[in-house]
Order: structure tokens, then C-alpha cells, then sequence
């Protein structure tokens, strides 16, 4: 069985979500929000950049381009932050799972498999979304990579 296979009731699983982990697809919806707007917002100044709409000092374009890279690094950064969060709190919610399988057992009907298609589900869409948020900063970083190559490698950094 494969998890495209399964129908998915995505409120259900939503309700069966404990506390921290409707908090972390919030976060995660708004991480999204973010990394869309600060990665279209590097595409526009790089696309600028290179068609040199302005003319600009080979220091002032290089400095330009660090902002963008810094940019880049944040959003890095906080995908990384998003997975170790994840990994928190996949944990609580298996561990819930775990319970309510010990809780179940004393019942005359015993839990099967079915307890963790929420927690694989769970598991399934967060790192689908990590990874598009992941391939779509690797190509604007590799854009930016591609323009820093042009610059001219003399800044004077003398204030």
C-alpha cells in the first residue's frame, strides 16, 4: 500500500493532531508565505540586476548581491529550523499514537495499523512541502551563484 493510495480525510486528520502539531503546519504555512515572498523578492532584484536597468557601481552591485545571499541564507536557516521542529514533533505525535494503542489494547477490540495513517500522513506532507521549499531556495541561490560570478572580484573595503 502506498500513501498516494490511501484516501486521505484531511480534517479528520487534522482534528486527531495534537496541540503542537496544528501549531507546527501553522508555522509551516507561514514559513511557506515567507520563503515565497523573500525568494520572488531576490528573483526581481537578481532579474534587475542582470539586465541593468540601472546602472550601478560594480561595489554597490556586489553589495547588492550580498544582501541577496544573506537573504537566501535566513530562509536556509529557518527551513532547517522547520525540519528539527518537525522531528520534535512527529515524535509527540507517535508517542500519542503509542498511548492510544497501550489505552486500546485493554479494549476487546485491539488497535490495528489504521492508529498511524494520521502520523504518516502527517509525515508525508510536511516533507513534501519541506523539499518544494528546499528545490525552490536551491534555484534562486544557484541564480544569485550565477550572478555573483559576473562581478568584478576588486571591492575596495577602506571605509
Amino acid at each position: 500500500m502506498y500513501v498516494l493510495s490511501v484516501r486521505w480525510d484531511l480534517l479528520a486528520m487534522w482534528e486527531m493532531l495534537s496541540l503542537p502539531g496544528k501549531f507546527y503546519l501553522a508555522c509551516l504555512l507561514a514559513s511557506i508565505a515567507y520563503t515565497s515572498y523573500l525568494l520572488t523578492r531576490a528573483l526581481v532584484r537578481l532579474h534587475g540586476l542582470n539586465k541593468e536597468r540601472i546602472p550601478m557601481g560594480a561595489e554597490l552591485r556586489k553589495l547588492t548581491l550580498l544582501g541577496i545571499e544573506s537573504g537566501i541564507e535566513t530562509v536556509r536557516e529557518l527551513h532547517l529550523l522547520l525540519l528539527f521542529l518537525f522531528g520534535a514533533t512527529l515524535a509527540n505525535e507517535v508517542f500519542g499514537t503509542l498511548r492510544g494503542i497501550r489505552e486500546a489494547s485493554m479494549s476487546l477490540s485491539g488497535a490495528r495499523i489504521e492508529v498511524f495513517e494520521p502520523c504518516a500522513a502527517f509525515y508525508f506532507i510536511v516533507f513534501g512541502v519541506l523539499t518544494l521549499l528546499h528545490i525552490s531556495q536551491w534555484i534562486v541561490a544557484a541564480q544569485s551563484r550565477r550572478s555573483i560570478v559576473g562581478v568584478p572580484a576588486t571591492v575596495d573595503r577602506s571605509g
